[in-house]
């Protein structure tokens, strides 16, 4: 509406004016540019462009639509499996508003700095890690808006893996029996729809919880543990994925 306006207070009639707007909705050829093409095109105008990151040879994401779903025990346990592997491995807690990866990996501080101002991640189990949360106080509020998210997360750091089917079933303490309370083919047709790979199943155990409240990440307190095993298996899979490893 901006533009009509604008158009016509420069003395142009409203059909031109409609027209000029219409022809923008076609492409250079005689052909109408597609609800998809056109949604693709501008959204590839707000999207940063790929950069790569200096001694980081592969990116591994782990992310869902919805919260408190066990993103960051995911990765920190993912991380410690990779690292038992003998891969080399750092951990970015992308999570601004409410990050948790310190508390798992029993972490405090403030990063240190370099003499060029870059910040050293803090270390602990092996693993590199850097987190908003050693910035800011755990309990400190922070309004964040869209560019100040991608701009935190820009400073502080880009392949994306298939689907990882955490708090899959609970398995009974006493006589054993698995209970998939969430439904047991939900990222089997999820995976399907994607055209992904399933690449594991995490239990609900209440070890991974207490484990990773108490900074002692499941992997690393109870490595024999069939919980452990799970993310070991897990972290086996996203090996096979990545780029030039064997399958």
């Amino acid at each position: 509406m901006a533009q009509l306006c604008g158009a016509r207070s420069r003395g142009v009639g409203t059909s031109a004016a409609l027209a000029a707007l219409a022809a923008r909705f076609w492409s250079s050829g005689s052909t109408p540019e597609s609800v998809q093409e056109r949604q693709k095109r501008l959204m590839a105008r707000g999207v940063p462009k790929q950069k790569a990151i200096p001694g980081v040879k592969q990116v591994i994401v782990v992310a869902s639509g919805k919260g408190g779903v066990g993103k960051s025990t995911t990765a920190v346990n993912l991380a410690l499996g990779l690292a038992a592997y003998e891969a080399h491995v750092g951990l970015l807690d992308a999570d601004v508003h409410g990050p948790s990866i310190p508390r798992m990996m029993n972490l405090k501080g403030t990063p240190a700095l370099t003499d060029s101002n870059l910040m050293i991640p803090l270390v602990n189990y092996g693993i590199n890690c850097m987190s908003m949360g050693f910035l800011v106080e755990e309990t400190a509020p922070i309004v964040w808006r869209g560019l100040m998210v991608m701009s935190a997360i820009e400073k502080l750091l880009r392949q994306v893996l298939g689907i990882v089917q955490n708090m899959s079933f609970f398995q009974c303490p006493k006589c054993k029996h698995e209970t998939y309370i969430f439904g047991a083919e939900g990222a089997k047709e999820l995976a399907a729809k994607l055209e992904l790979d399933v690449l594991g199943d995490i239990p609900l155990h209440m070890n991974i919880r207490e484990m990773s409240d108490k900074g002692q990440p499941i992997v690393i307190s109870h490595p024999d543990s069939p919980e452990a095993n799970a993310y070991l298996r897990l972290s086996a899979e996203v090996m096979k994925k990545l780029p030039g490893s064997p399958r």
